[in-house]
């Protein structure tokens, strides 16, 4: 009977421990299935890229800032991600935000694209921090040579701090790069007027309205874009340029 009660017993207990063995092994297939399932750090920030170039901002924002709280300092995407999150606080006016996003980027790219420079730029300006923004765009100048943006928004910098010698150099400059800069002559226009230059302001306004006749015509966007980087909408004369 002692026997016989074993053998009873032997197949239940079997079973119990092969159903033992096959929940673990679903549990180790359905763990390795889920880690499959997580997107890595750059498929995030690929689809946050495209969120925020299809406008879909709300979301693109959730996910950057996704990266920056989940990731450590050296991950590529971290300061990419800071990038376009200044570019975003730039749009909402939360010009210190956009200043301290541009910041921490550098921290961990010291060699920033020229359009963050320019977003840190107008941060400042926007600001009230005419000083530092002139700062970053000088700077930006002396390694760019051929960017007629940078130009334009120094030249604003420089009309704010009523120094319409310096602005008329810069602007000079910026239609001399771009010479169908319309932002660029509307500037030079009032610089040339501050300093009472009145045929040369005349000269470049009527510049201007040509220029702005044959854009409207042709339906083309404005000469001054700075690649790299999301877009900033566009902005009245005498404010910085994207």
């Amino acid at each position: 009977m002692i026997f016989s009660t074993v053998r009873a017993k032997t197949p239940a207990i079997l079973g119990a421990c092969f159903l033992t063995a096959g929940l673990l092994l679903v549990g180790a297939c359905s763990k390795k299935e889920e880690e499959a399932k997580t997107p890595s750090v750059h498929e995030v920030f690929q689809e946050a890229e495209t969120m925020f170039r299809n406008n879909d901002i709300g979301g693109a924002v959730d996910r950057f800032n996704l990266i920056l709280r989940n990731t450590v300092p050296g991950t590529p995407e971290r300061p990419l991600a800071a990038l376009y999150l200044a570019e975003f606080a730039y749009r909402q006016g939360q010009w210190e935000q956009s200043v301290q996003f541009v910041l921490d980027a550098e921290k961990e790219m010291p060699n920033l694209p020229p359009q963050a420079y320019m977003t840190l730029g107008k941060a400042y300006l926007q600001g009230n921090r005419r000083d530092d923004a002139i700062a970053v765009w000088e700077k930006l100048a002396a390694s760019q040579p051929t960017l007629a943006p940078v130009r334009n928004n120094l030249g604003v910098a420089y009309l704010d701090a009523k120094n319409y010698d310096k602005a008329i150099v810069v602007l000079e400059q910026a239609v001399t790069i771009e010479p169908d800069y319309l932002r660029a002559y509307q500037n030079l226009a009032e610089a040339y007027a501050k300093k009472g230059l009145t045929k040369k302001a005349e000269a470049a306004q009527r510049k201007a309205v040509a220029l702005q006749q044959r854009q409207a015509g042709q339906g083309a966007a404005a000469p001054g874009a700075v690649p790299a980087v999301p877009a900033v909408p566009a902005t009245p004369a005498t404010q910085p340029q994207g």
